[in-house]
């Protein structure tokens, strides 16, 4: 297949144009493109013809294709360089262009049904289908960017399952992706895979490396980049180093899974059938998730803000599981972490 990269001006034109072609991002194809631009050629061919690939869209909570929809997009384009997988033409190409379907099964419905109004709406489209802040930023954003630099960042061939790091980084994908693409040390791959490697060696043992624990760890090297020339070092002294702060940091009571009532709780409300809408879908999906840490908001808003969904949203989103209301769904979770 011929990939193609949206012309630039078409790509100014849409992006200043969001807010009065909001409800095309919900159609099912993209023939409004061509009719807003009067059926105007404005995708050019990448200089790359590729055997043709499609993107997984067979999961009924769509962020349970990340994992292999990063292999498929990586592995397919690996050939590109850094500043061809930075520029905004190429991405804003294919969500517009070849990725369309996929692309609105993926976020279109959580865009959409968004509750806070049109404004929210526009940036929300601006950053899974454009680039919406800096070009670093952007990436961890664009819809199928961060496939791409989620793959290019954590494939490694030396382990048995070269996929290892990006089955421990889809756990939390935007929020590490953000960090990843943020940090200044993560280009270096002696850096960035020593440290995975040390968060592999806790994960495998049944330790658990929370999206906190990874913040500290990262801000950690960091600051050993401001005593020791970290470029210097090898993977394994890097991995060395990390094993020696993680050792320190992780509390081992409260980062070790909940093997038992909790498992089994979160397995029942994650294979039962509860009749949601699309953003009612990403409360299931993240409560499922991140139940370990749920309990940390101090309250619905907390929570809302996060997901940005209203709390409404939330309430009735757990009524439909069975779970009650917030207050009552976070005493159950604290009761069976303390029972675990």
């Amino acid at each position: 297949m011929n990939i193609r990269f949206i012309k630039e001006e078409a790509l100014d034109n849409l992006k200043v144009n969001i807010k009065s072609n909001i409800d095309h991002y919900g159609e099912e194809n993209n023939k409004w493109i061509y009719d807003f631009f009067n059926n105007e050629n404005l995708f050019l061919d990448f200089k790359y013809n590729i055997k043709d690939f499609d993107l997984d869209m067979s999961e009924e909570i769509p962020s349970k294709t990340d994992l292999n929809n990063i292999k498929l997009i990586y592995e397919n384009l690996n050939f590109l360089t850094e500043s061809q997988a930075s520029d905004e033409r190429f991405w804003a190409g294919l969500t517009h262009d070849k990725f369309w379907s996929y692309m609105k099964y993926r976020w279109g419905n959580n865009i959409l049904n968004n509750s806070k109004g049109n404004e929210d709406k526009v940036q929300q489209i601006k950053q899974s289908y454009f680039y919406g802040f800096g070009k670093r930023r952007s990436i961890a954003w664009n819809g199928i960017a961060k496939l791409w630099w989620i793959g290019k960042f954590t494939y490694n061939n030396t382990l048995d399952n070269p996929y290892e790091i990006t089955e421990y980084v889809i756990n939390d994908l935007g929020t590490t992706t953000l960090y990843l693409v943020s940090s200044n040390f993560t280009s270096n791959d002696n850096i960035r895979f020593g440290m995975f490697k040390a968060i592999l060696e806790f994960e495998r043992k049944g330790v658990k490396v929370s999206r906190t624990k990874l913040k500290e760890l990262m801000k950690h090297i960091n600051i050993l980049g401001g005593s020791y020339l970290l470029d210097f070092f090898t993977e394994d002294e890097i991995k060395n180093k990390c094993i020696e702060y993680l050792d320190k940091i992780i509390d081992r009571k409260t980062d070790i899974p909940e093997k038992n009532k909790l498992k089994a709780f979160t397995e029942k409300i994650k294979t039962k059938q509860h009749n949601l809408t699309g953003t009612q879908l990403k409360v299931k999906e993240y409560i499922i998730d991140n139940i370990q840490e749920i309990s940390n908001y101090k309250n619905c808003n907390e929570l809302a803000k996060r997901l940005g969904v209203s709390a409404t949203t939330i309430n009735i989103t757990l009524l439909k599981m069975n779970l009650g209301s917030y207050g009552r769904f976070i005493g159950d979770v604290n009761r069976l972490k303390k029972q675990a």
